[in-house]
């Protein structure tokens, strides 16, 4: 590389490094843990109090279902440095601002690796700029830059970016004839490996590397199969150990091959929607499996992106290019698509931040147009998009400044969704009418809610011991609790037929309608003691003895059940439960 071009290969590197920093400047700013981040960090003491044991046992075991070591580590490792620098937010051991501030920088550091990558691969210094640039800026990547947890995805894309670019340097070298030497060989097996320790997901980068070879390099088949197949090999052990640490799904829809790859289609259609009109993001769409086998369109949504890639297979020879951003498109969320379950499937098949990878085709896309139509009005249409997008991503960003937001946001997207109104409640509103409201209504809406119910139920008892004449009524109408007994009963036939997650739902369904039923308590209660929820199964219990004390039944579960501590040994065929409610 001369002098010129090494000078103008700094100059994009800058340009590209500024403007990802202007569009997500909030996170600069950004003093709070948001979601699942107290899960992850401060209810894990080993990021509150890291040492090297703590480290060492990350290597050793998963942690929370998942062995993801090497962003375990990193958590630990910002933690001592936050300490170290006094970094204390009122007093707590972990400084939010600086875990924002490392999640900021991988994004960064992806945004100016892509371009590198795109630079090799389509030969065209501006359609790699635009393409990164439309990667970094777009608003679905808010999610996954301004949430602390998914640091694991920022650093599995930012080690297999670094292995593809180190393959790519060598592989399309005319001075070094394709030959990738041991050194270099090495390197990018370390930082793959990397990729895999800090999010499974980064199994999708052979995919990606066969889809180039094939489509973009036209290296034919079997070549192309060639050469990603070391990359697939290293990738079988960490599948087995990912399928060994994930929790069962015994209540999770685990749906047919069939109905899965309907889910599939839906998942792919939805994001090529959120790649081409960025609005109304959050971070549940609830578009669960029961959702999309529900709906009309679930069945027919597979039918836009056959259409598009049908589309790009007729074109021929011309489209060969698109259609691997778009095959690498689709293949960039499949783990996490409803083809294999996983736990978040229970509130949302999709999200932003499953979009990370996937929008390298996107951007690939971009690159080849610049690179084949370098007309100044494409230049100028391709300014302006990223100029809006970066609009967009900023203001995406702010909803991330503090749960409140997040979750007034997340309403905003998805009015129907029953995780935003329980944590929004339970963090602003607990023991409050109001959060008594958003308690019930994210009941109503998923029913086997738990967590909902549990925070429900507790609030109620609150309220009731310290304002014990506040009238709750509100909660319940007459006229639902006939339809409410009809639910009970099928749930207890259900229950007795052992079909106890059905069960779970419908019971759930007759106490969301009827909640102050101690006979419908009791035996919501029951039912989260038999999946080991034993925190709720207690909850519910103290209310249903404080509603109906000389229950006989109620008496002796909260004498089986409230004593012992969190891991019980109380068999369930020991309570008393599934007795029909008769209507008269």
């Amino acid at each position: 590389m001369n002098n010129n071009n090494r000078a103008g290969e700094i100059v994009a590197l800058l340009i590209i490094t500024g403007l990802i920093l202007a569009a997500f400047s909030p996170l600069l700013a950004n003093h709070s843990f948001l979601w699942d981040d107290e899960l992850n960090l401060l209810q894990n003491p080993r990021a509150t109090s890291p040492d090297l044991n703590g480290i060492i046992r990350y290597w050793t075991e998963p942690y929370l279902n998942m062995y993801i070591p090497v962003v375990y580590s990193a958590w630990s490792f910002i933690a001592m440095a936050g300490q170290a620098l006094g970094l204390h937010d009122g007093g707590g051991a972990l400084s939010p601002w600086l875990f924002h501030v490392v999640n900021l920088f991988f994004h960064l550091i992806n945004g100016l690796l892509l371009y590198l990558l795109l630079g090799k691969l389509v030969k065209n210094k501006p359609g790699a700029a635009v393409g990164a640039l439309l990667f970094a800026l777009h608003p679905v990547q808010a999610e996954a830059a301004a949430y602390v947890t998914e640091l694991k995805t920022l650093m599995a894309f930012a080690f297999s970016a670094g292995a593809m670019n180190i393959y790519y340097a060598y592989k399309l070298n005319p001075e070094k004839n394709g030959a990738l030497p041991i050194g270099a060989a090495a390197g990018a097996f370390v930082l793959f490996v990397l990729a895999l320790l800090s999010k499974p997901t980064a199994v999708v980068a052979p995919v990606f590397i066969f889809i180039i070879n094939l489509l973009v390099l036209d290296w034919g088949f079997k070549k192309s199969l060639k050469e990603a197949a070391p990359w697939f090999l290293v990738i079988i052990p960490f599948l087995i150990i990912t399928k060994s640490v994930q929790p069962p799904y015994s209540h999770q829809l685990v749906s047919s091959m069939g109905e899965r790859i309907l889910i599939y289609g839906d998942a792919v259609a939805h994001y090529i929607a959120k790649a081409a009109y960025p609005a109304s993001l959050g971070i549940d769409y609830g578009r669960t499996p029961q959702y999309v086998l529900n709906t009309g369109w679930g069945h027919f949504a597979w039918i836009l992106p056959a259409v598009i890639a049908g589309g790009l297979l007729l074109i021929g020879n011309k489209a060969r290019s698109y259609l691997a951003g778009v095959l690498i498109f689709i293949a960039g969320f499949g783990p996490v698509s409803g083809l294999s379950p996983f736990v978040f499937q229970t509130i949302s098949t999709v999200a932003d931040r499953y979009m990370y990878f996937s929008m390298v085709g996107v951007s690939l896309i971009a690159a080849l147009l610049i690179a084949r139509h370098p007309h100044a009005i494409v230049k100028g249409v391709a300014g302006a998009v990223l100029l809006a997008l970066g609009l967009l991503v900023n203001l995406q960003v702010r909803t991330w400044d503090d749960n409140e937001n997040l979750y007034i946001q997340a309403i905003k997207a998805n009015s129907n969704s029953a995780m935003s109104y329980n944590n929004l409640a339970s963090q602003y509103m607990h023991g409050t009418p109001q959060g008594l409201m958003f308690y019930h209504r994210a009941f109503i809406l998923k029913p086997d809610h738990a967590v909902a119910v549990r925070n429900l139920c507790s609030s109620i008892l609150s309220i009731w011991n310290e304002q014990p004449d506040q009238n709750l009524s509100f909660l319940v109408r007459p006229e639902d609790q006939f339809k409410a007994l009809s639910y009970y009963n099928y749930a207890v036939n259900l229950a007795r037929s052992e079909d106890y997650s059905q069960s779970f739902l419908w019971m759930g369904k007759a106490l969301a309608l009827d909640l102050f039923n101690p006979k419908i308590l009791n035996n919501y209660a029951v039912l989260c003691w038999r999946i080991k929820d034993y925190k709720t199964a207690r909850t519910l219990f103290e209310l249903a003895g404080e509603l109906d004390p000389d229950n006989p039944d109620i008496a002796e579960n909260i004498l089986l059940t409230l004593p012992r501590p969190e891991t019980s040994d109380t068999k369930d065929e020991d309570l008393t439960f599934f007795n029909l409610i008769k209507t008269g």
